[in-house]
């Protein structure tokens, strides 16, 4: 008899976790990795810089019960500007990304569903030189805050799942450096770079599509093992124009809860 009831019971508490497991609908990543690229800033410099950078994600997603996705992510990175043969040009750049945006799912077929939705973007980045502080020194940054649109198809089969994801911001209000060089005096502009003069530019001015790849294996109900690949490319056209082109690839492990 206390075998018999030993066995209800662990029907039951396997019957409860499997629906609990059915009922997990948000997903905590954190990822790292490494990133290069191409750079260039005519308000900071005429030459063409290689980029490397060691980028650092959070990201939190959350499943309606209707299969929308709202999704936050937050990255960091900080990066190397190299032009070769001259390492005296060498310096650092950092960067730092929030997007937020809410995906409706458009609908499902052989494994694959398909969500699009509005994105919001805020970001930053700046580089700052000194050669010699009494002959040169020189600063540069762009400091965006963009809303536009995201495509996303995600794909699973058994433990493996995969997301593409395309987003193109259609306004944005970008800000700027006024001057390339900067004195002791002036320096103190930087702490206010963030926003000041802002001005707003569309896809004609400013063009910025992004790119992610991802691929997930699930290794525990509540964990997956998670390879990523994004590519940015940003082209800003105004006075001083800027161009880079960047390929990450960061690795990491996706909670599910």
């Amino acid at each position: 008899m206390k075998t018999i009831k030993l066995f209800i019971l662990l029907c039951f508490s396997l019957a409860l976790n499997a629906q609990n497991n059915s009922q997990k609908r948000n997903e905590l990543s954190l990822m790292t990795g490494i990133g290069m690229g191409q750079w260039k800033d005519l308000s900071y410099s005429p030459l063409s810089y290689k980029l490397g950078h060691m980028p650092t994600e959070l990201r939190f997603q959350h499943f309606s019960k209707k299969g929308h996705i709202l999704d936050f992510e937050l990255q960091g990175w900080a990066g190397t500007l190299e032009y070769d043969p001259y390492e005296n040009f060498e310096t650092q750049l950092l960067g730092l990304d929030f997007k937020a945006q809410w995906l409706g799912k458009l609908g499902e077929a052989n494994g694959c569903t398909l969500y699009l939705g509005p994105r919001y973007k805020l970001g930053s980045q700046m580089i700052t030189w000194e050669d010699d502080l009494e002959l040169s020194s020189a600063y540069s940054y762009l400091s965006t805050s963009n809303l536009g649109i995201t495509a996303r198809v995600d794909y699973t089969q058994q433990r493996w799942s995969f997301s593409a994801e395309a987003s193109l911001p259609l306004i944005a209000s970008n800000s700027r450096p006024a001057y390339s060089g900067f004195t002791d005096e002036d320096s103190d502009e930087i702490l206010n770079f963030l926003f000041d003069d802002a001005q707003w530019q569309g896809p004609d001015t400013y063009f910025a599509p992004e790119l992610g790849l991802q691929a997930s294996y699930q290794i525990f109900n509540w964990a997956d093992i998670t390879a990523k690949y994004e590519g940015a490319y940003t082209h800003v056209s105004d006075s001083e124009k800027i161009a880079f082109a960047t390929h990450q690839f960061m690795f990491g492990l996706k909670f599910k809860f």
